[in-house]
């Protein structure tokens, strides 16, 4: 600072006034700072030259030295050398700030000129330089908070710049043209780029190529429209892997709303997608042979049925059993019989050719897909040659097995229009070649004249049968697993022909659909129900409830609503009294009539049951959706509890998804008490079965109310 500043002020006036008027840009170089300092001191005495240095917060400058990072303007010598002030210096910590105190600097500016105009008025003077001081005092105080500010955002930049490069996500910050500037480590980590192959480049250098310009317009638009996108790419690492990445891309906008730069953070997620992959493919195979299960092989057909139906051609059904397999199981453990399985598996699927496909159906049996031939020569081939295949030894574990199957056929459309009528059928064909000696196959269609003459039969007489009176009904209790107690009945329907014995219902019943005669005998049936449980509720039990069962062609002929809203009120019996059953083949179709039918039923406070639940579809949508009560287990995984492992599993998986769906569970063909104890351990709500009572008369049932009593345990 000068060292003789009280006898001679005006050298430091002077000298902020060139720092002001070099940080209003006024005087941009050196060279016109000297020449204007020139000719601003030549008309003030006294003076004979000076210095000027800035400096950054780095250090001081010295005189007649350059800083660190500042500017040094030499001695400039004056026409009129009286007197040699010492050097002026004025720190400015930054540059970027000199705009933020313009105000001051302007009024540095006017103070001066005043001192300028009064040199020779010495009050005037001073009280200029009184004022200037405090002007510049301002300044520099404004100056020191100002890099304090500076001070503190920098240590904020130092953090950020930690989680920068620390970050365990890969991040990318380009220009305004996508120029990358910088990337972290986790970038080189997950990518395998350097930062230095990188940076100058676009992003475009990792483009994996399995993204079509149209994804990248429609990305880039939505930057564009919004500031901002996320989403799923796949990216090209430098060893030119793809992999699967989730990237947000952010637009960084100015002051003036200009975009100056984009931010990518990506995460690689190919863990996460092969873990998907893996529950996808466990969703649609059986875990041990990782073959397709039931649920994928169903959209099999569904789709092949569909393509069958259009061209006007066909497909075929194959159930392969394998032989005795209880004695294996038995023989070698059930690890063993796994490898058995693993291995059938793995030479059923290496001989089919697509697009014959085979699926895991259940235990130790296997169902084919056919599409590849449709004639019965054709598919007589592929079944002998399949069970050559598997006919054989199998080596496990220092053992020999030998092995043989039998197997069922069954073609679309001849034996059957839907998958539920198929399976049935080529489970019957399968069963005949068991009976057959094993080890060969049969065609459902082998009995198909022996059948199509006894449905014939059953047709003539079933017409004018309900007219005669010959139908009644039977009912089998269903008993509170909890208490023991009878709870309800299922209303189940008997034929009996004058002069011969009671017709099967397996054998009528799909005559009596066919025909539409199902309709007025289901009529009946709810009628006569209806009426029997009111009388059970007056008299004997109330709060009894009857389950009818309804056929899929009700829902379609009839109008079923008016149908149960008519038996209701005539019999007097309460609508939540009254359970329907229905199997989920009527709700495979996803009609909009039918949808609406079991919505009106709802709604006049009947229950709805899904019966034999897991034989078919077994979609939880439709749970979800229709609203049901119960589930009906089919008595198929009952009557080998507990014995069975495999229907254990499933009659467990059912009892929890009812309970987390807060559905009753009513079990079906329980005929042991062993099966009973099993069901009551999984809190299954109700039973029916050979265990309690076989179906019986109206009257013997009215018997059984009066009489019943808690068994033991």
């Amino acid at each position: 600072m000068n060292r003789d500043s009280g006898k001679h002020p005006r050298s430091e006036v002077l000298g902020r006034l060139l720092v002001a008027l070099q940080c209003l840009d006024i005087l941009p170089s050196r060279k016109e700072m000297a020449e204007f300092l020139e000719q601003s001191l030549r008309e003030v005495p006294g003076v004979a030259g000076m210095r000027l240095m800035m400096a950054d917060q780095a250090g001081e400058g010295a005189a007649g030295t350059t800083p660190m990072d500042g500017a040094l303007i030499e001695s400039i010598p004056m026409r009129t050398p009286r007197v040699c002030f010492g050097e002026l210096q004025l720190r400015i910590d930054d540059p970027a700030a000199y705009a933020h105190y313009r105000s001051f600097l302007i009024n540095i500016g006017h103070m001066l000129a005043t001192i300028l105009e009064n040199r020779d008025n010495a009050g005037k003077l001073a009280e200029a330089n009184r004022q200037l001081s405090q002007l510049v005092g301002e300044l520099e105080q404004r100056v020191e908070e100002r890099t304090r500010h500076l001070l503190e955002n920098q240590q904020q930049l130092l953090l950020s710049a930690k989680v920068f490069e620390n970050s365990a996500e890969a991040i990318i910050i380009t220009d305004a043209r996508q120029r990358i500037l910088s990337v972290n480590r986790s970038f080189t980590e997950i990518t395998g780029y350097a930062p230095d192959e990188v940076i100058g480049r676009t992003p475009r250098v990792r483009r994996s190529g399995h993204l079509d310009k149209g994804f990248y317009q429609a990305m880039w638009r939505t930057i564009a429209e919004s500031g901002q996108w996320q989403g799923e790419i796949l990216n090209r690492r430098r060893n030119g892997e793809i992999y699967p990445e989730w990237l947000s891309i952010t637009a960084v906008h100015n002051e003036a709303g200009d975009i100056t730069h984009y931010i990518g953070i990506s995460s690689d997620i190919t863990e996460r997608k092969r873990d998907e992959a893996r529950i996808q493919f466990l969703a649609y195979h059986d875990q041990l042979t990782e073959l397709p299960n039931r649920v994928l092989f169903r959209e099999c057909f569904d789709k092949a049925k569909a393509i069958a139906e259009r061209e006007s051609g066909g497909l075929a059904l194959m159930l392969l059993n394998l032989d005795e397999f209880k004695s294996v199981n038995d023989f070698l453990g059930h690890l063993g019989g796994d490898q058995v399985l693993q291995a059938v598996a793995q030479r059923l699927r290496s001989s089919l050719k697509p697009p014959d496909i085979v699926a895991r159906h259940d235990g130790d049996e296997f169902m084919l897909l056919i599409q590849s031939a449709v004639d019965r020569k054709g598919l007589a081939a592929i079944a002998e040659s399949l069970l050559e295949r598997v006919n054989g030894i199998y080596p496990i574990d220092g053992n020999e097995v030998d092995l043989s199957a039998s197997l069922g056929i069954a073609l679309l459309p001849g034996d059957g229009r839907d998958f539920i009528a198929l399976v049935k059928h080529v489970d019957s064909a399968m069963l005949r070649a068991k009976k057959a000696g094993r080890n060969t196959y049969r065609f459902f269609a082998d009995s198909m004249d022996a059948g199509a003459i006894e449905q014939l039969t059953i047709r003539n007489k079933l017409r004018g049968a309900l007219e005669r009176g010959e139908f009644q009904l039977h009912y089998q209790p269903q008993i509170d697993l909890s208490g023991g107690h009878i709870v309800g009945a299922e209303a189940l329907l008997r034929w009996l022909p004058p002069g011969e014995a009671l017709v099967s219902p397996q054998l009528f019943i799909p005559v009596a659909e066919a025909s539409g005669l199902i309709v007025p005998l289901g009529e009946w049936v709810l009628q006569q129900a209806c009426r029997d449980a009111a009388d059970w509720n007056r008299e004997l039990s109330p709060g009894l409830m009857v389950a009818v069962n309804l056929s899929a062609v009700q829902f379609h002929r009839g109008n079923l609503e008016q149908t149960v809203q008519r038996a209701l009120r005539q019999a007097g019996l309460p609508p939540e009294r009254l359970e329907l059953e229905f199997t989920e083949s009527v709700l495979i179709n996803d009609d909009e009539q039918v949808t609406e039918t079991i919505h009106a039923l709802k709604a006049l406070g009947v229950a709805l049951s899904i019966d034999d639940f897991g034989t078919g579809y077994s979609s939880l949508a439709y749970l979800r959706r229709f609203h049901v009560d119960h589930l009906k287990i089919d008595r198929s995984f009952i009557q080998r509890l507990p014995e069975d492992t495999e229907d254990l599993a499933i009659v467990r998986a059912i009892a929890d998804m009812a309970h987390g769906l807060g559905l009753r569970l009513i079990a079906e063909g329980v005929e042991t008490e062993a099966a009973a104890a099993m069901l009551r351990q999984l809190r299954c709500d109700m039973a029916q079965g050979f265990l309690y009572s076989r179906p019986v008369p109206a009257a013997r049932f009215a018997e059984l109310l009066k009489a019943w009593r808690v068994p033991p345990r």
